[in-house]
């Protein structure tokens, strides 16, 4: 199947509740009509045609991204510092380095880590099934101090404990 895709304004919604669903308009100026049957083609009863549909210009009420990085950077500050570790254990899988360090640190054998194994092993290691755990049970939240510590502390952003 080719990937296509059309573009067009989003107009109207009706809720059909005999068949529980509801209905997108999505109109598209007539000089495009044969574009969008060339992409989409021509719906047919009981031959469902499956599309997906995506915002192209962004949300002018969202607050620019520096004003969500301040307000992400607010949360964070008035978490207790458990919930503030379910934060960074879900950061830490995205920097190439933590996982670098913790594919030798862990013995891991599949060559690097990825950000899903990555994670993964930081849950292993707390002995938890969630990061949100962290948040709540204060052996697991300990376990992972002990893993960021060995972490900042191989990576030079801490200083050894004595």
């Amino acid at each position: 199947m080719t990937a296509a895709a059309i573009s067009g304004t989003f107009s109207d919604y009706r809720l059909v509740r005999s068949r529980s669903v509801l209905q997108i308009i999505v109109e598209v100026p007539i000089e495009q009509q044969s574009n969008a049957f060339a992409a989409l083609g021509y719906p047919i009863p009981g031959a469902e045609i499956h599309v997906a549909l995506a915002r192209l210009q962004p949300d002018a009420s969202a607050p620019p991204s520096s004003d969500r990085a301040q307000a992400g950077k607010a949360r964070y500050v008035a978490q207790t510092p458990q919930e503030q570790a379910v934060t960074r254990a879900a950061m830490l899988p995205k920097d190439r380095r933590f996982r670098e360090w913790l594919t030798e640190y862990t013995g891991w054998l599949s060559g690097e880590m990825t950000e899903e194994e990555a994670a993964w092993s930081i849950r292993h290691e707390c002995g938890v099934d969630s990061r949100r755990e962290l948040s709540t049970d204060a052996g697991a939240y300990k376990a992972f101090l002990a893993l960021e510590s060995a972490w900042l502390v191989a990576s030079g952003q801490m200083a050894e404990p004595r």
